[in-house]
């Protein structure tokens, strides 16, 4: 039993050492901003890279970014109630036209509040909309090399070692007796590679730069606040976070 212990450790050594010489351990200390890059990638992109997820505030970015471009209009009605309406021909983007069709669904003119769909039917396919931006904003990261593709990998390496593990585990089962050390063996090893699968560097150093400058819009300091101005699509995309920046007291 302490053999099938020590080969499993051998095992899952390999595989995390492997995991850890391609991916790193963390993320590498971000860099000073380079706020040239806030002008080189879409504003998604840029809210895409810090959580590295597309919620709505990523959204709002890309409604912001189109809005620049001319691509919406942003008015407001009598009673002060944003209008959006759809203009322009200019050449679009998946994500883009995927934003759209979450926003607009068809129509020319919308009220964002409107958004919002009580009936089940609509709240599903608004959600599918909204899906469909996600997953078109996470293949233009990628292929925008700001974001590495390794999560099938990390799957891969986390499956086999919790394979190993329920396999020793049930061997030994098997034998019965006392199983401390290998237990052991097994739990500390499933913790581990849970916890590494957390800290690995999902980012490309191109992302992880982009990502400081985002990062840098929300910054208290009188530059941040001065690029907020110059690249208000950009902190649009990231929400609540450059929203809460404040000058210190």
């Amino acid at each position: 039993k302490r053999v099938l212990g020590a080969a499993y450790l051998l095992i899952f050594a390999l595989l995390l050492a492997w995991e850890i010489k391609k991916y790193g351990v963390s993320a590498k200390k971000l860099p000073a901003p380079d706020w040239t890059l806030l002008d080189r990638y879409p504003a998604a992109m840029a809210g895409f890279v810090v959580g590295e997820a597309a919620d709505s505030d990523v959204l709002v970015g890309s409604l912001a970014d189109l809005a620049v471009r001319g691509n919406v209009r942003i008015d407001e009605d009598e009673s002060g109630a944003l209008l959006l309406t759809r203009t322009g021909k200019n050449a679009l983007s998946a994500s883009d036209k995927a934003a759209l069709t979450y926003v607009f669904d068809g129509q020319e003119t919308v009220n964002p509040a409107s958004i919002a769909q009580k009936s089940y039917d609509k709240a599903r396919r608004k959600e599918d909309q909204l899906r469909a931006y996600g997953d078109a904003l996470a293949r233009e990261v990628e292929k925008a090399h700001l974001k590495r593709r390794n999560e099938r990998e990390l799957i891969g390496i986390s499956t086999a070692s919790l394979f190993c593990g329920l396999t020793l585990t049930i061997v030994l089962l098997m034998w019965g007796g006392m199983m401390i050390f290998e237990g052991a063996i097994v739990s500390v090893g499933m913790f581990v590679m849970m916890k590494q699968y957390n800290r690995v560097r999902h980012l490309t150093d191109a992302g992880e730069a982009l990502k400081a400058a985002a990062i840098g819009l929300c910054g208290k300091t009188d530059e941040a606040r001065a690029e907020r101005d110059a690249h208000r699509a950009a902190a649009a995309s990231l929400g609540a976070l450059a929203n809460d920046a404040a000058p210190d007291a």
